[in-house]
């Protein structure tokens, strides 16, 4: 997902942590510190296996509204991906 600049946020936080420090709040800051923590690409891969779970190896059926959940999973292990290779 891009902002309105056609930037992607999570890159543009990535690549510019430092100076944007002061404009994160501090949860926003923990999180960030956190995924680093956990390495971006490891939980990327967790991410991707969750959705891959839910919506492949499942006989449970899923609503419209569960798919969008699951996109917003995916999107997000895209993202984290995208912050590693940053």
């Amino acid at each position: 997902m891009r902002n309105p600049d056609g930037q992607n946020p999570i890159a543009f936080i990535a690549k510019s942590k430092k100076l944007l420090t002061r404009r994160l709040s501090q949860a926003e800051v923990k999180l960030l510190d956190r995924i680093a923590l956990h390495r971006p690409e490891v939980l990327a891969k967790s991410l991707q296996f969750v959705h891959d779970m839910a919506l492949y190896h499942s006989d449970i059926p899923i609503s419209t509204l569960e798919k969008e959940m699951l996109y917003d999973v995916i999107e997000l292990s895209r993202a984290l991906r995208e912050m590693e290779s940053a």
